[in-house]
């Protein structure tokens, strides 16, 4: 996952060192973009409205935002986008199409080969890492959610992948097995809403795991000590 200030970021070349994000946390708009069988979604953290942009492009993240906004200034675009929409709503009016009749939407959005829906994002909570949470006592037991507070409230110096398996044996050879340091907050991600997690502590250490016929996970947690 990316975090970034503002959507500007997005296109730093800092970022193009490493494997372009399926994911990415721009704190300026509080937004979650990810795109996904051809649709890349907007979600704003706060109450859920989903900015959905159909499209047929196959590049990555950042490609696509690219393509998705004619104009430099990405994140005046999206500005746009979100005002327009709740000025209309709480005007009670069509908030898609005070958005799509914009004068200047088709100026700053590629309407040819993207085509904007608005609802809600209900398929489940999202994490958002810009939440801040107070310090946990991790000396009494720890579940999945104390232990994301804690990486919230900078407790968790880093998270290492034991290995985890699943039942695609080829994309686990190939990525080995998922194993080394891991970005904190994906990790956070992943075990946020997970109840399934055995966790247990050990000194400075913390262990996560979980395990079901061929599918398992394996994690270690450091505490800053």
């Amino acid at each position: 996952m990316l975090v970034v200030n503002n959507m500007t970021e997005l296109f730093d070349p800092i970022h193009k060192l490493n494997k372009v994000p399926s994911t990415a946390f721009v704190r300026e708009h509080n937004i979650k973009i990810f795109n996904a069988g051809q649709r890349i979604y907007f979600v704003e953290l706060d109450n859920y409205t989903c900015y959905t942009f159909r499209h047929l492009y196959n590049g990555d993240l950042i490609g696509i935002i690219r393509e998705l906004f004619k104009m430099e200034d990405v994140d005046l675009g999206m500005y746009l986008i979100i005002h327009t929409y709740h000025k209309a709503i709480s005007n009670g009016e069509d908030g898609l199409e005070a958005v799509i009749t914009h004068p200047i939407y088709s100026q700053f959005v590629n309407t040819n080969d993207f085509r904007l829906e608005i609802g809600q994002w209900s398929n489940a909570p999202i994490f958002s890492p810009f939440v801040k949470e107070k310090p946990q006592n991790l000396s009494t037991r720890i579940t999945s959610s104390k232990l994301v507070k804690a990486i919230l409230a900078g407790q968790i110096e880093k998270v290492i992948c034991n290995g985890n398996h699943t039942d695609n044996w080829g994309l686990d050879q190939d990525e080995n097995f998922w194993q080394g340091e891991w970005d904190i907050f994906d990790f956070a991600d992943k075990i946020w809403n997970g109840n399934r997690y055995i966790i247990s502590r050990s000194g400075n250490t913390i262990h996560v795991w979980w395990s079901a016929y061929e599918w398992s996970e394996s994690y270690t947690v450091y505490i800053k000590e």
